[in-house]
């Protein structure tokens, strides 16, 4: 068999470890929606180049090669559509594009699709045997060091061996680095999966590795994204923590969870039906939210809400990962901020290395029924994350539970 590549849903951490060093851009136009809509009137040559664009953007980038796919298969170009409906399966064997890319092929080629199928299908099994085997409900103490740079860090093992992990809602996988483990004394097994991640810094290479994470009374054998080499942030420092080990949404996207700021503490409670991708992640609740309840939608795994920032509506990734408010510069008009000239510059990492930015105060950033005013914020420059990030500036001191199987975040 051919070696596998994915990013599981190919934003692995946007925000985790964005560390600041104190020292109007025009509109963005998405080519993944330009491509939707050529692909709509069947103009299917240009939707596709708008789609290689996407992809190169990091915009919804599993969909958009399926979507380029599809502009070949319809533009009758039968084998040029099989190979990229074999990279979607390469690439993001977790997403719904893969899923869809495999029903496809099993049309067009079952032989092909066969295999890919029997090579998923293996992850998938453990994790719904480990989801039955585990406790209706847990908790765990989170605390924050300045190692962390003030995100949620909770007490872990990985493989039996204690160590410690950041709380990063932000990060579609669990993901750490080769040091890290190296660090900890654990030698992972790797399945064949290989790929490439997206950060706020840009793009690693990893493999993933089957490890048994195990957070309060939650013991799971999960898919580990492992970076090749070190940390982002070039940190020669011992400590575990410098190298931004993150427990990512595929540890506990299928629990109901509770963020405690002022008591730090995190609470699991299982959802009575467990969650899957479905066509309908960008669907929003349908039914009448309480006046504390925001609603969201998934972005692959993560977690996109609606933001009044300065009072005009933006969307972001809910991130706890990130260490405040961040923007890529290109998302500044889109937003309608302009970056004062009295900002500092600054530089800004996580995953994919350091970037340089610019520090400053937003008027207001107000997420349902909850407002702040005066909300430190960070903008990098010449950064390929997709959305803006809703991170600890603005999360710290909140208690919110977030319900994936209603998809809405509840203030309390």
């Amino acid at each position: 068999m051919s070696r596998l590549n994915s990013t599981f849903n190919h934003l692995i951490s946007l925000g985790a470890a964005l560390a600041l060093s104190m020292n109007a851009f025009p509109a963005f136009a998405s080519n993944y929606s330009e491509g939707v809509d050529l692909f709509a009137k069947k103009d299917y040559s240009k939707a596709a180049a708008l789609f290689q664009k996407a992809q190169a953007a990091g915009e919804n980038a599993a969909n958009a090669l399926y979507y380029e796919a599809l502009c070949y298969h319809y533009g009758k170009d039968l084998e040029r559509a099989k190979i990229l409906y074999q990279q979607v399966i390469r690439k993001y064997p977790q997403s719904e594009a893969s899923r869809n890319s495999i029903r496809v092929l099993i049309k067009i080629d079952p032989a092909i699709a066969k295999k890919y199928a029997e090579a998923m299908d293996g992850i998938a099994v453990q994790q719904d045997q480990d989801y039955l085997a585990l406790p209706q409900e847990a908790s765990v103490k989170f605390f924050r060091t300045n190692a962390a740079r003030g995100h949620l860090v909770v007490p872990a093992t990985v493989n039996g061996v204690p160590t410690q992990m950041i709380f990063d809602t932000g990060a579609s996988s669990t993901h750490v680095t080769e040091r890290w483990l190296s660090m900890i004394g654990v030698k992972p097994k790797y399945t064949k999966y290989t790929g490439r991640a997206m950060g706020v810094g840009g793009e690693v290479s990893f493999r993933v590795a089957l490890l048994t994470v195990k957070v309060g009374e939650l013991e799971r054998t999960i898919p580990v994204s492992v970076q090749e080499g070190s940390g982002a942030l070039g940190d020669a420092s011992s400590n575990p923590l410098s190298e931004s080990p993150l427990l990512g949404q595929t540890f506990y996207k299928d629990f109901i969870y509770e963020i405690d700021d002022s008591g730090q503490k995190i609470s699991f409670k299982k959802l009575a039906t467990r969650p899957t991708d479905k066509k309908d992640a960008h669907a929003k609740p349908r039914a009448r939210l309480a006046d504390n309840e925001v609603p969201f939608y998934y972005e692959g795994n993560s977690i996109i809400v609606t933001v009044k920032v300065n009072g005009r509506e933006c969307e972001m990734i809910f991130d706890t990962g990130a260490g405040s408010v961040a923007f890529a510069d290109r998302h500044l008009a889109a937003c309608g901020i302009n970056r004062p000239v009295e900002s500092l510059q600054a530089q800004g990492g996580g995953v994919g290395g350091k970037r340089d930015a610019y520090v400053f105060t937003l008027d207001s950033v107000k997420l349902g029924s909850i407002e702040k005013k005066g909300v430190m914020c960070n903008v990098l420059l010449n950064t390929p994350f997709p959305k803006p990030l809703l991170g600890q500036t603005f999360l710290q001191g909140l208690k919110y539970t977030i319900d994936p199987g209603r998809k809405v975040i509840i203030f309390n």
